[in-house]
């Protein structure tokens, strides 16, 4: 039969062993190459689900690692370290002779009496015939009351998954997004130039032209500039006494920019032509600045997508969703309190390193996904295999269940649903009426009470007719038995 080698790597779990032995042909034999160390090689449960997987095909696995060797032994799959090593140990199918059991009908004999005749016959037959009428009239009858007895039965300590061969499981998967927020620790300083105006007037007959860039100073020399063009009025002066002076308002800007610019009033009063016009600022010059001006950095991105930051972002939107999947689940489930993530996309580095804003934020992709088991689950399976675990034939009451159950951890995150669970009870022996009667009949009384116990009851009482007679009737039919409810074993 041609073979299907499946090459899985160190990162593989069983669900990635169930998706390609599905995608395996029909007709082909699977051969899993495993790498030493996988998670689906750490439990000999895992192989054990491979191989029923691959049913009816045979399975074998190829490792080097010894461990999985060992567990693949224990669960009936054969193992390799090599694939030369499966090529010259190739096992060919062999069908076991099952043998026949023997016919249990067995030939009766027949045991010939010695003739008589004459007058001896006759006299046997006499005596015969009035022991049966004496029989027939003094035949005992006995009724056994009996109570089925109890045992204890387990505590069972499983270990039971949801997935492929155990427990079905209702995948519920979806894209999400949510905001992580992150802050820039770069800056840049921006200085800002100072602003004001200027008065001058003027000390000539004639009027003058402020072109825009003259320069005034303070005394400290602080040097600011005209911003605009203006024309300083002629003044009329009579003798030395100017009657009217030419004045003009001239806006201003710091040369140099910062927080030096910004001067008290009066302080700029140095001109180019001081025998010109004189200058004087009445108002102060203003919002001379140094502003810090924050930059996005590439470190802050980094920091903004750590582990540290994401996971509790995605864990918060996750658990949100699954609060949602819970309050509605699909038809006769529930979910299992446990959401697994997978982070698909991230805002770029591209889109925010070198903006100038003191935070930003990044939108996260990923996938939610949690699983819906029937409602009864796990506690069904449990209760199965404690019933399978109690004497053929016997009950196990629902009333005397004993069950907790433990949700395990998944550190590998690898979608692996199981729980822990200990399940106890009692199992209820069946009152076989009829196997009773034929266990009894023709039974002395001192050995009533080792036929009960072999049938998985207690005497409770006999009652006899004649109650002097020493045994139980010899025909079964002539017993009867009664049943009451029942009690512990002791």
């Amino acid at each position: 039969m041609p073979r299907t080698v499946i090459d899985l790597d160190q990162s593989s779990t069983i669900l990635d062993v169930a998706e390609r032995i599905g995608a395996a042909g029909a007709d082909e034999d699977i051969v899993a190459m495993g790498a030493a160390g996988a998670p689906w090689l750490r439990n000999a449960v895992f192989l054990d689900v491979a191989r029923r997987l691959a049913e009816p095909r045979r399975f074998a696995l190829v490792t080097s690692d010894q461990r999985a060797r060992s567990f693949a032994a224990s669960m009936h799959v054969p193992a390799y370290s090599s694939v030369s090593a499966l090529d010259r140990h190739e096992l060919d199918a062999t069908e076991r002779l099952v043998r026949r059991p023997a016919d249990p009908r067995g030939r009766a004999s027949r045991l010939r009496g010695p003739a008589v005749t004459g007058r001896r016959l006759a006299i046997l037959g006499s005596l015969a015939a009035a022991a049966v009428l004496v029989l027939a009239v003094v035949v005992p009858e006995a009724t056994v009351v009996v109570a089925p007895t109890t045992r204890a039965l387990g505590p069972l300590d499983l270990q039971i998954r949801a997935g492929p061969g155990e427990i079905e499981r209702v995948v519920l998967s979806e894209t999400l997004t949510t905001k992580v927020q992150g802050a820039a620790t770069g800056s840049r300083e921006e200085l800002v130039r100072a602003k004001g105006s200027v008065v001058l007037s003027n000390r000539q007959t004639q009027s003058r032209p402020i072109a825009r860039g003259t320069v005034f100073r303070t005394s400290e020399n602080i040097q600011f500039e005209a911003t605009a063009e203006r024309t300083l009025p002629a003044s009329i002066i009579f003798g030395p006494v100017p009657l009217t002076v030419g004045t003009v308002d001239v806006p201003v800007e710091a040369v140099a920019a910062g927080p030096s610019g910004n001067v008290a009033a009066g302080r700029i009063t140095t001109s180019p032509a001081p025998n010109d016009y004189i200058i004087n600022n009445p108002q102060p010059t203003t919002g001379g600045d140094a502003k810090k001006i924050p930059i996005v950095q590439p470190q802050d991105y980094t920091a903004a997508t750590s582990n540290a930051r994401l996971a509790p972002a995605v864990r918060e939107r996750a658990d949100a969703r699954l609060a949602e999947w819970r309050t509605r689940p699909p038809a006769n489930t529930y979910v299992v309190p446990r959401v697994y993530t997978t982070v698909t996309s991230v805002t770029p580095e591209s889109a925010v390193v070198g903006k100038e804003v003191e935070t930003f934020d990044l939108t996260v992709s990923f996938v939610a996904t949690a699983f819906a088991v029937p409602r009864d689950e796990p506690r069904k399976t449990a209760l199965a295999r404690l019933v399978d675990s109690a004497t053929r034939g016997n009950t196990v009451p629902e009333s005397t269940v004993q069950y907790e159950e433990t949700l395990m951890g998944d550190d590998t995150n690898s979608g692996l649903i199981s729980w822990s669970v200990r399940i106890s009870g009692s199992e209820l022996a069946r009152v076989d009426h009829d196997g009773i009667r034929r266990g009894l009949a023709g039974r002395g009384l001192d050995e009533i009470d080792g036929v009960l116990e072999g049938a998985g009851v207690r005497l409770v009482r006999t009652e006899r007719q004649p109650s002097w007679w020493p045994r139980l009737p010899v025909l079964d039919g002539r017993i009867r038995v009664g049943e009451v409810p029942a009690t512990a074993s002791r």
